[in-house]
């Protein structure tokens, strides 16, 4: 109780001089952007983080324009935190109907009902979310049903990685006071820590059947580069053709990005591992896909062993482990020697396995003079 009037003070101290001037609302919006209180201290206690959690999401929720359907999208977040479950339903609605979605945030919108119907301060929560979620899930077409059932534990561990990562991020801020952004993104990241941790073991009995899930027929290492069912197919590939690719690559990332990109997957990396995947996952068999990738330009940081990549980007290369599952696959990567000299690169700051050409405009030509299908990787803005 001694927390919770803690909160209570501290953030009423913070924003009640403000609300109680007539006709200010913009300087409510004005200064919510400038700083929302949350004590660091907090950040350490998951439980007075979470009864300050609340205040947070009303001090978000006054700086909304309440204005159109992107103010109930966000605006359900932020109900869901506070207790209003009646309003979170009702924006739920209101994007449901304005998109035409009845699956939109299923899991959000279950949450909000359990919630209401339940009187008995949480005993029959997961008896009714499971009687609702059933009926809800049933009454979904097939392509719903698949968006639906992608919440399993890979995901969940997934969000929760984000919001320890959104927690360390505010500990290093050592501050006492947040923006309004970062706080909106901490009220998405703590929306999806709190629910769907609690949600999760409810809704795998009707979830988990294989015909609604996203496959990796071949290449594992890329989160997006699954396979998603589709029902009554017409077009069927010829397992027996040849399939023979040409890639090139000269793009480490999108314009200013490189900061950004280097702590995560090359984008085209995963583009390539998506089209191995879905032409397994059409039946075509990896023996009769022949891969060429030919790689210049600022891409060849892509590919460089951990000890250079770290010298340049302060980390490990995250690209490693998916070039192995893509060499293994049978992709022949060769980079440009041009690019190499250049660039000051030697073959061995390169990880095991690549090859390397005079140029890399040669290798697309050859190629592409050999029947392989061309495909331009380069990022573009």
């Amino acid at each position: 109780m001694k927390r919770f009037i803690l909160i209570t003070t501290f953030l009423s101290f913070k924003i009640f001089p403000v609300f109680s001037q007539p006709g200010n609302g913009s300087q409510i919006i004005s200064e919510l952007q400038e700083k929302l209180y949350l004590p660091g201290v907090f950040l350490n206690d998951s439980t007075a983080l979470a009864e300050a959690v609340p205040q947070i999401a009303n001090q978000v929720l006054a700086s909304l324009v309440k204005k159109g359907t992107l103010y109930y999208r966000q605006a359900s977040t932020y109900y869901l935190l506070t207790g209003e479950y009646k309003k979170a339903s009702d924006a739920i609605d209101s994007v449901r109907k304005a998109e035409d979605d009845p699956s939109w945030r299923t899991y959000f919108k279950i949450y909000a009902l359990a919630k209401i119907n339940d009187n008995t301060e949480g005993k029959l929560f997961k008896q009714i979310f499971q009687k609702e979620f059933s009926s809800a899930f049933n009454q979904l077409s097939f392509s719903q049903k698949i968006n639906v059932a992608g919440v399993d534990s890979v995901f969940v561990k997934d969000l929760n990685n984000g919001y320890k990562e959104a927690i360390e991020r505010l500990k290093k801020n050592k501050s006492d006071s947040i923006t309004i952004e970062d706080a909106k993104q901490f009220c998405n990241n703590y929306r999806d820590y709190m629910i769907y941790n609690k949600i999760l073991p409810l809704v795998l009995p009707y979830t988990s059947d294989s015909k609604y899930k996203i496959t990796f027929p071949a290449i594992k290492g890329n989160s997006w580069g699954g396979v998603v069912p589709v029902e009554n197919i017409d077009e069927i590939p010829d397992p027996k053709q040849q399939y023979k690719f040409v890639m090139e690559l000269t793009s480490f990332a999108m314009k200013n990005e490189d900061s950004a990109a280097s702590k995560d997957l090359n984008l085209a990396l995963r583009d390539i591992a998506r089209t191995i995947n879905l032409h397994v996952g059409a039946g075509i068999p990896k023996e009769k896909m022949d891969i060429v990738l030919a790689v210049h330009g600022p891409a060849l940081n892509a590919f460089l062993v951990n000890e250079k990549y770290k010298k340049k980007y302060g980390i490990e290369n995250p690209n490693i482990t998916l070039l192995k599952e893509l060499q293994n696959f049978g992709v022949k990567i060769i980079l440009c020697g041009q690019a190499m000299h250049y660039q000051r690169l030697n073959r061995e700051d390169f990880i095991p396995g690549i090859k390397v050409s005079l140029t890399a405009q040669t290798v697309v030509s050859s190629y592409q003079l050999k029947n392989y299908v061309y495909s331009d990787l380069s990022l573009r803005e």
